[in-house]
């Protein structure tokens, strides 16, 4: 049974989660700019339908960071102006059944509690977020986690898209998950796997350590909310736009002022 995410988490926002290790610069890899031609956040086959999610999430931050007066708004504002971006995105690429009309609605303090601030860890922040799933939905996020720490190491760019390519093929064919927490793994894998090839490219700014866990974490927030009412009464909008606003929001967050 899943714990009440409001009840596990809202909580630890309220008192601030502090800095369990120290910040750091992400050190790039040697071949960053290789990552930028070379890993795409589509695969040929199109294993995972919610690759989509990844390209706005990355269109979008990269607006963000490239504002003049983003950095400026209030909590609420950024989070607003990110689905309004992302809404505009879904637009274009086709997916306007998506977009979540005048989503300041639904918006209050409870639901930005859910979301990180400047002073989160996005690495405890995750660890928060992802507490609250189900056993085997824990398992697929950890394979997708195991995978970015495997590319630290060795930095093979083949073997990290055949690996998240063979991952996606095993939540899809999984019969033990339902289609609902498929379409929020797949989901966050296709926002975590953007903000990690996003986050190690060339002329990014300095940034917390691992921002793109707390991309997948902000997912998993924005998504669950929708999918599985996670607190009684506040249902609200479309799972996967409330994902990919959520999760680009908490990568913005993660850059370092």
């Amino acid at each position: 049974m899943k714990k009440n995410l409001i009840k596990s988490f809202s909580v630890a926002a309220l008192i601030g989660i502090m800095f369990s290790c120290d910040k750091q610069e992400i050190k790039l890899a040697a071949n960053s700019s290789e990552i930028n031609s070379t890993v795409t956040t589509k695969n040929s086959n199109q294993v995972n339908p919610y690759n989509y999610l990844g390209e706005i999430h990355n269109e979008v931050l990269q607006e963000a960071i490239q504002s003049n007066s983003y950095d400026q708004l209030s909590k609420m504002d950024k989070v607003l102006w990110t689905y309004e971006r992302v809404n505009v995105k879904m637009i274009e690429k086709g997916y306007s059944y998506n977009v979540v009309p005048n989503p300041e609605q639904y918006i209050d303090l409870q639901k930005l509690q859910l979301l990180p601030d400047q002073e989160f860890d996005p690495e405890t922040y995750f660890n928060q977020v992802v507490s609250n799933l189900s056993q085997i939905e824990q398992k697929q996020i950890g394979k997708l986690i195991k995978q970015f720490e495997i590319y630290e190491i060795n930095h093979n760019l083949n073997m990290f898209n055949s690996n998240i390519t063979a991952l996606e093929n095993s939540v899809n064919q999984n019969a033990s998950i339902t289609a609902q927490s498929k379409k929020m793994i797949l989901g966050a894998i296709a926002v975590g796997k953007a903000s990690f090839i996003f986050w190690h490219g060339s002329d990014v700014p300095a940034s917390k350590i691992k921002p793109w866990l707390a991309d997948t974490g902000g997912f998993i927030v924005g998504a669950g909310t929708t999918i599985w009412g996670w607190f009684e009464g506040y249902e609200w909008g479309n799972p996967i736009t409330n994902g990919v606003a959520a999760g680009t929001f908490a990568s913005e967050v993660a850059k370092e002022k």
